[in-house]
């Protein structure tokens, strides 16, 4: 889901609803500059609406026992190769390799009443940029210096639930 309300998220969101409260009581979204190797560290903790195949190997959010990914579990298996390197995430950090050359975002959902984040959009651009924190960190680092576009998109809303049901079903236990 990338609007709520009729507002579409990805378009409007670092115009609009930068620092501002998101439809009142609902919540709140800001966009936050990725401008150190430690603010890329928050994306660690995150879960992730990518999910570990159970032991039949099916997974998704409609799968039991098909549990979030969390972003640091997924680096630790595609390191030790437990996880297979998805082809348009290695293409991407070979991008990322070469310069950032274009605006970076990602998208986290933070449940207010469960304390978790989920990132909801750009999973694979925030598993880029943890990726290079872990393994090359050059990339980031002269990103970094040309003050690149680098944001995180945080929604904070004890209405998660609601706003992104599907991706939050499993962590609100709704779903096995």
């Amino acid at each position: 889901m990338k609007s709520i309300g009729g507002i579409n998220l990805v378009k409007t969101c670092p115009l609009i609803l930068q620092d501002m409260p998101l439809l009142a009581s609902m919540g709140s979204a800001r966009r936050l500059p990725i401008t150190t190797m430690e603010d890329i560290d928050q994306l660690l903790g995150m879960r992730m609406v990518w999910y570990c195949p159970n032991q039949l190997g099916k997974d998704g959010w409609w799968v039991e026992n098909s549990p979030n990914y969390v972003v640091k579990d997924y680096l630790a298996g595609l390191a030790n190769s437990s996880i297979a390197m998805p082809p348009e995430l290695a293409k991407l950090i070979k991008s990322f390799q070469s310069g950032i050359t274009q605006p970076v975002e990602a998208m986290v959902a933070y449940d207010t009443s469960l304390k978790v984040g989920l990132i909801v959009d750009g999973t694979k651009r925030a598993l880029t940029l943890c990726h290079l924190r872990q393994t090359d960190q050059a990339p980031l680092a002269k990103g970094f210096a040309a003050g690149d576009d680098i944001h995180i998109l945080k929604l904070s809303s004890p209405y998660c639930l609601s706003l992104f049901f599907c991706d939050f079903a499993k962590l609100h236990k709704l779903i096995p």
